[in-house]
């Protein structure tokens, strides 16, 4: 039987009693390891999460765009020019209508000027935001941007047009200068229709920006030498650079809400010595390894940053009888 006193003396001598050193240290250790093995998960199902709804997103534009085409007989035009000509709309705000933002839509048409189209300049469209690039969101309020940009072809100067969509403005409804699905001859679940870009305006990422070659290689034959110039752009702290990739989401100007294939995703956007239509306008994204991907028939697919050059540019084109 233990005694009052020996008991009140192992008492006071477990309160005295601690962690040794080495104890201290174990724990530590250990503490450490299940941070490095738990966060990093976390972070991952995180990703995976804006993944996913990037991908949801791509989703109801394709709906958007298919119900488009339902009731015109074509794909809404990559820009289309304002009642009062002073600017052109991209292909997000004809499909407003398709995605439940009819009344966005509707204000737009009724805004006279460029004053007076500020507010839709700083609406924020979630659906046209891609939840991995927070910078869309958190950066330059005042301009709001879109992650989707259109696919208008594989290199201008030596194939012409031969996207889904086409940066040259008309009316909304105009069939000249627009595709149709019967256009796309390469079948419609091979051919890319919209897929992910970097905005710009926030840091200076060198892939956010908009970059200059030193100088114009236009020809047919020289846009193999365009697409080396581009890819090595952006690395010596004279490189000229701009910023208007994604921003605002309502402009179709080519280097604003259009991106083509001439490289492989997550490679620089640049302009062809200061030429915009025979730029490279590159797909780009927050997702590691590569971009999501929306195809003609509605489909998503990830698309890896190695694929290969040519896999990538048949896919880029409409009519290029690659899949014959």
């Amino acid at each position: 039987m233990i005694s009052h006193k020996t008991a009140s003396h192992r008492r006071k001598k477990s309160l005295f009693q601690g962690f040794t050193i080495i104890e201290l240290m174990v724990s530590l250790v250990i503490i450490g390891i299940l941070l490095a093995i738990i966060v990093p998960a976390i972070q991952q199902a995180r990703e995976a999460a804006r993944r996913t709804t990037c991908k949801n997103n791509l989703h109801q534009i394709g709906a958007a765009i298919s119900d488009y085409d339902s009731q015109h007989g074509i794909f809404p035009h990559g820009a289309s020019g304002t009642p009062d000509g002073e600017t052109n709309f991209s292909f997000l705000v004809l499909i407003l209508p398709q995605m439940e933002q009819e009344a966005i839509y509707k204000r737009l048409l009724r805004s006279k000027g460029f004053a007076a189209r500020q507010w839709a300049r700083e609406t924020l469209v979630n659906a046209f935001v891609c939840p991995s690039d927070s910078e869309t969101i958190q950066r330059a309020p005042r301009t709001m941007g879109a992650n989707y940009a259109g696919n208008f072809g594989t290199g201008v100067q030596k194939f012409g047009y031969n996207g889904v969509f086409l940066p040259a403005a008309g009316s909304e409804q105009s069939r000249d200068g627009s595709v149709r699905s019967r256009d796309i001859k390469d079948g419609l679940s091979n051919t890319a229709m919209v897929s992910e870009i970097l905005t710009s305006g926030g840091s200076n990422s060198r892939l956010r920006l908009l970059w200059r070659t030193e100088k114009f290689l236009g020809a047919p034959d020289q846009l193999e030498e365009f697409a080396a110039a581009c890819a090595l752009v952006g690395n010596g702290p004279r490189d000229p650079r701009s910023g208007g990739r994604g921003r605002p989401w309502i402009n179709g100007f080519v280097n604003v809400n259009f991106y083509n294939h001439i490289l492989t995703p997550n490679q620089p956007s640049c302009t062809n010595g200061g030429a915009g239509q025979e730029g490279a306008y590159t797909a780009t994204s927050q997702h590691f390894g590569g971009v999501n991907v929306l195809y003609a028939d509605g489909t998503v697919k990830f698309t890896s940053e190695t694929i290969n050059l040519e896999v990538w540019r048949a896919a880029g084109s409409r009519n290029g009888g690659e899949y014959d």
